[in-house]
């Protein structure tokens, strides 16, 4: 016995052994990049240009009858006016009758292209009142107000502004260069994904394409207090399901022991306390990762060892609702319809169930969830057309992530740049089939009083964060042709 207790004590100071050396000796994966010269930028102008195109009101809906041709055709026409070096060297054409691909030709007709993607759409505005009205696009605060000051105009027209401050001072890309602008990306994504045919038309396989999703994060990441600029390699699917349960109904004077609504209820609650099981792996492991080496000596020594912790991370990153997102598929549960009078027994209940899909999964595993999980074969489930599965994960070691990786850290010097899992839906998804390199980063910081302005009220931007934009792209234009 006293050899096995030896033993066992061995093996655990072996561990710890191995551990802390582990804490102790890993190398940051940042790359060293040297902090470029603030290119001079005229800031009343860029911020005037993008004031007025938050004054348009360029909102999609799901029932594309309600899309304002009006509002659209005016924002083209702004663009044209605004930018007039980009309108006149860039070729423009029109998809699907309101996005809009450019295409600026690069030296060098052998080297694949890269695409810059935003979305000029916006989501309508909620009924509570504005701090400055949702399409005033005011300056007032040291921020620039408006619905798309965020999500996405405020990429259209920093791209925009890049490349017309590079004609200007005569620059030529070496290899060519594609600015996508869906019109419909918070609806579904339809003018993104004819684009994608488009090019796939012509045969054109893209060297890397780059879009929203990812920013840099600003106390948003617990425990970190430098800020991260989180580059989505992966974004998670999505698929809706309605649970339908039907019967003959009657009167409430005489009811079962269990109503449609009160079967429907129980499988709601089997479905919240029953969800699809947590994996730290793909994107969300390479955040972790990138993350360990910048962390303090507590909390470095776990995630640095992540191949030993990584249940007691998963239990951890399931507490909080936000990095339980990036470990798992999320199960919630939006609508629920049932009943006509109070003593009318029901009829018909649904429940409409919302999946955002981890990579890894799928919606059919979805489906199997669902079933084996309610346990009641009277529910039938009907998946509804809207839906995706998740993309391809990105590799964070590619060369094209490389440039990304180091344009951040010589625009931004101070912040940490890391891999990771974007849990909504952009219409980058689209692009997966013709390029294996799709990043989604928008070069803008966000603390969580800002994030909640995206689809919310008072969206917002810094002022000089919409300027650090546009020196992003110009340096992110310059890098690709290196």
């Amino acid at each position: 016995m006293k050899r096995v207790f030896r033993g066992i004590l061995f093996a655990i100071l072996v561990l710890l052994v191995v551990l802390l050396a582990r804490t102790f000796l890993v190398t940051s994966r940042q790359i060293s990049a040297a902090a470029t010269a603030k290119i001079p930028l005229d800031s009343g102008a860029l911020t005037n240009h993008l004031t007025a195109a938050l004054t348009i009101q360029t909102i999609s809906y799901d029932d594309p009858a309600k899309l304002n041709q009006a509002e659209f055709l005016r924002f083209h026409a702004y663009l044209a006016q605004t930018f007039p070096l980009v309108h006149t060297y860039l070729t423009k054409e029109v998809v699907k009758q309101y996005s809009l691909l450019y295409r600026w030709q690069g030296e060098d007709a052998n080297l694949a292209p890269i695409v810059l993607m935003a979305h000029m759409d916006v989501v309508p505005t909620e009924e509570t009142p504005w701090k400055h009205p949702a399409f005033g696009g005011e300056v007032a605060d040291g921020y620039i107000w408006g619905r798309g000051a965020l999500d996405d105009k405020s990429n259209v027209i920093s791209q925009l502004e890049s490349v017309e401050y590079l004609l200007q001072k005569g620059f030529k890309p070496k290899r060519t260069l594609y600015f996508a602008f869906g019109h419909d990306e918070e609806a579904g994504g339809s003018g993104a994904a004819a684009i994608v045919e488009l090019l796939e038309s012509r045969a054109i396989k893209p060297e890397m394409v780059l879009d929203e999703g990812g920013a840099i994060l600003d106390g948003m990441i617990p425990g970190v207090l430098a800020p991260t600029a989180m580059i989505g390699t992966s974004e998670k699917g999505y698929t809706t399901l309605d649970l339908v349960l039907e019967d003959t109904g009657g009167h409430s004077s005489a009811p079962p022991a269990h109503t449609l609504i009160g079967e429907m209820s129980e499988a709601v609650r089997r479905l919240e306390e029953h969800q699809m099981p947590a994996k730290l792996e793909g994107s969300a492991a390479q955040m972790i990762d990138y993350l360990g080496p910048e962390l303090p000596p507590v909390a470095r020594f776990f995630t640095v060892n992540r191949w030993f912790f990584q249940p007691l991370m998963i239990l951890e990153m399931s507490k909080d609702k936000l990095s339980n997102a990036m470990v798992r598929t999320t199960t919630a549960v939006t609508i629920i319809h049932g009943g006509v009078k109070e003593n009318v027994l029901p009829g018909r209940v649904t429940a409409t169930v919302n999946f955002r899909i981890r990579p890894g999964e799928t919606m059919e595993d979805v489906i199997l969830h669902v079933r084996t999980t309610i346990g009641n074969e009277k529910i039938k489930i009907v998946k509804l057309p809207q839906g995706m599965n998740p993309s391809p994960v990105s590799s964070a070691e590619s060369p094209q992530f490389r440039i990304l990786h180091r344009t951040i850290r010589e625009v931004y010097p101070s912040v940490i740049v890391v891999p990771g899992i974007v849990i909504g839906a952009t219409d980058s998804r689209h692009y997966s089939r013709i390029c294996p390199n799709v990043f989604r980063f928008a070069p803008f910081v966000v603390n969580m009083d800002d994030f909640r302005g995206v689809h919310g009220t008072d969206e917002r931007i810094r002022t000089e964060n919409y300027v650090d934009m546009t020196r992003f792209y110009v340096q992110f234009i310059r890098n690709t042709s290196l």
